[in-house]
């Protein structure tokens, strides 16, 4: 019995001192060494191997952004601008940017461009490109896309993981028994939730580029549809527009030149009007004051 008691008695010391060594660690000195301990081993982590189970859970989610540039010819521009836009609301999507220059190609010196910047739903981008084919004529078509999936799933697992390291540094921060280790742990939750945020943001960007493939449309008028392979009739035709345009041009810039200068030659032609009417009064002055002194001069001699 006392054999027994005494091993007993043993026992709970071992475990006092054990108790109170772990809680010394937590609050001393040593908690910094864990926190830095677990910061260490979340860098060296390799997010894409810890993000998913195995390869094929990642094939099956693969996250691709599409991007396409496409230049369009329009017979009747203004027709064409708003079946653009009416596609764009059909397929459930939204214009970004849009630049609009020029004028009716009739009765001006440019023929009216429009640079058009739309976002589409990735699962309905296929059917919007071609349904642009019947906008006008495609003259030139690029298209390209980029698999972000590892990237996508780096930021994901590194987000995991610094959402369970906060947690585990929130747990810390109740266990705290003194100011100094409190204001250790709550620097790190500080630097924790920054990071958090910002892989976030770079998160969401990646998604919405993923969820919405962007598409350039690049809509000009003309007066007749450019061919791959050019005629000799298209291309004296095409010819003929350009150089009318550029003649269009020249005189508009001239004509407005002019307008623009008018008040300032109102105002020249004035002045030099008034300098020539005292230059011919002064003329007139100085012959009579001659013809005087002449006069003058003969009668004395008489």
């Amino acid at each position: 019995m006392k054999k027994s008691g005494l091993i007993a008695l043993v026992l709970a010391i071992m475990v006092l001192f054990g108790s109170c060594g772990k809680s010394v660690a937590l609050d001393g000195g040593d908690a910094n060494y864990y926190y830095e301990s677990n910061a260490k081993s979340m860098s060296t982590e390799s997010p894409s191997e810890t993000g998913t189970e195995n390869g094929q859970s990642i094939e099956q989610g693969r996250k691709i952004v599409y991007t396409a540039y496409v230049n369009l010819e329009s017979l009747k521009f203004s027709e064409s601008y708003e079946q653009i836009k009416d596609l764009v609301s059909l397929n459930l999507g939204y214009i970004s940017q849009s630049d609009y220059n020029g004028n009716n190609i009739s009765g001006s010196s440019q023929s009216r461009r429009c640079t058009v910047v739309v976002r589409i739903p990735c699962d309905k981008y296929s059917d919007f490109v071609k349904a642009l084919e019947d906008t006008g004529n495609v003259t030139r078509f690029n298209e390209s896309t980029s698999d972000v999936t590892n990237e996508y799933y780096d930021y994901t697992t590194r987000i995991n993981t610094l959402k369970a390291y906060e947690e585990r540094l929130l747990e810390l921060l109740a266990e705290a028994s003194n100011i100094e280790t409190m204001l250790k742990i709550e620097e790190k939750l500080s630097d924790v939730r920054y990071e958090i945020e910002r892989y976030q943001t770079y998160l969401m960007n990646l998604e919405d580029r993923v969820d919405y493939s962007t598409v350039t449309i690049n809509l000009r008028e003309v007066v007749i549809y450019s061919d791959t392979e050019e005629n000799f009739g298209s291309q004296i035709v095409n010819a003929f527009v350009t150089g009318w345009n550029i003649l269009c041009t020249v005189l508009g810039y001239l004509i407005m030149f002019i307008v623009g200068a008018l008040p300032a030659l109102v105002v020249c032609g004035v002045i030099a009007i008034i300098i020539i009417l005292i230059v011919r009064a002064a003329k007139k002055k100085k012959k009579k004051k001659a013809a005087a002194q002449s006069a003058q001069t003969e009668t004395e001699n008489k």
